[in-house]
């Protein structure tokens, strides 16, 4: 068994996008290619987890900074496929966010995780995160042409 967790840089960058699709199964793979090509042009790294070279496991990132917590590393959409799920993945890949978060001298990791993903909230609290707030959402629909 072979591991080994990366940086998947511009070149290779839409590999993520069946595991992507996994995830969000509710939107087409045109509009995933077309989202990701504007998040890598607003800072989005990816980290990939590959077993056996398989492409297993993805977490978006983005390195930032607010006033309340200084530099930080926020995580997005932390997805191991659905088949190599509870065998610590998860775990490692996140491990490894974490560590490239201290390397990028950031002072706080975050993320945001569905309320019904709960669990997801029991594997980042046994992990030490806290929950420090609510992230609320508003969509803003363009009016449709009469």
């Amino acid at each position: 068994m072979r591991i080994h967790i990366e940086e998947i840089t511009a070149p290779n960058i839409t590999s993520i996008l069946p595991l992507a699709q996994k995830a969000n199964s509710a939107l087409t793979p045109e509009i995933l290619a077309t989202r990701l090509s504007a998040m890598q042009n607003h800072g989005y790294h990816c980290a990939g987890l590959y077993y056996d070279n398989e492409l297993i496991g993805i977490s978006g990132y983005w390195i930032g900074v607010k006033f309340y917590c200084g530099k930080y590393l926020e995580l997005d959409n932390v997805i191991i496929d659905e088949a190599h799920r509870s065998k610590g993945f998860g775990k490692l890949l996140v491990d490894w966010l974490e560590q490239h978060a201290k390397d990028q001298d950031c002072e706080m990791i975050m993320l945001d995780a569905y309320t019904s993903n709960t669990r997801a909230h029991k594997f980042y609290i046994q992990k030490d995160y806290a929950i420090i707030g609510y992230h609320f959402a508003k969509e803003q629909r363009q009016a449709e042409a009469p």
